[in-house]
């Protein structure tokens, strides 16, 4: 499950595991149980 939706953008997650934008904003956490 490597993607999901923030508002209208497509995102993925990147390698630190932060959950960003298009703009590289991060939006949420989904790591360490956050």
């Amino acid at each position: 499950n490597g993607d999901k939706y923030a508002g209208e953008y497509k995102v993925g997650f990147p390698w630190n595991g932060a959950l960003t934008n298009k703009d590289g904003n991060i939006m949420s956490k989904w790591v360490n149980g956050e």
